[in-house]
């Protein structure tokens, strides 16, 4: 063999332990991949830190002093259309609160995306100390295109559990009822200030984060 094809096998040969070199970095870094698991976030609590504030809660003592909050306020209709972006792919859906016979999706569900669902979004970054996220895909035609009745879903992600708990159908009330729960209230303050001992949401909040105060089979 002579020297130039020598050379020119060398080079092949080099061309190649190099490329070979560059997708070892990326699989390192986690590039190039396609399914990829998403981590949970730093803050996740353990399902037994959980269940024992839970359990404090349940043992605390009501409290006497409420307030009654406003007692008038404007109703305000629906919106009679409502597009929806979804911020996983980007993609518009129309929603109108009566049905027609264009391409819209026939739900009553204006309202919903009008005003209770920005107050979820906010709501939700409001929470510290527990990693929950929100799961708006239903509401999308492209990524639930059957879906016949979306709804909102909440995913609680637990340091403890590999795969996170789900709840369909929840609101702004519900996020409400977790953020003061974490921070240690009380009280929960509902619709127009109204107040109420925040242990008579107990079994709701149990719904919510998937942990019972006493632990059983399903729990664990």
């Amino acid at each position: 063999m002579g020297y130039a094809a020598l050379f020119i096998v060398m080079f092949f040969v080099a061309v190649l332990l190099a490329a070979s070199g560059v997708r070892g970095e990326d699989s390192k870094h986690g590039k190039g991949k396609t399914n990829t698991v998403e981590k949970t976030k730093p803050d996740a609590m353990k399902r037994s830190q959980v269940r024992e504030r839970l359990l404090k809660l349940s043992k605390s003592v009501a409290p006497e002093k409420l307030s009654m909050g406003a007692m008038c306020y404007d109703m305000v209709g629906p919106p009679g259309r409502v597009e929806y972006v979804c911020p996983k792919c980007g993609e518009k859906t129309l929603y109108a609160s009566k049905k027609s016979d264009d391409n819209t999706r026939h739900y009553a569900r204006t309202d919903f995306l009008e005003w209770e669902l920005p107050a979820c979004r906010k709501m939700v970054k409001q929470i510290k100390g527990l990693d929950v996220r929100l799961d708006e895909s239903q509401f999308c035609a492209k990524c639930s295109l059957n879906a016949k009745n979306p709804k909102l879903v909440l995913l609680v992600h637990y340091a403890d559990k590999d795969e996170p708990h789900r709840v369909e159908g929840i609101n702004a009330d519900d996020l409400r009822l977790i953020q003061e729960f974490l921070s240690g209230k009380e009280k929960h303050v509902g619709k127009q200030d109204l107040e109420s001992p925040l242990k008579n949401y107990l079994k709701r909040l149990e719904e919510l984060l998937g942990v019972k105060p006493e632990i059983s089979n399903k729990d664990e």
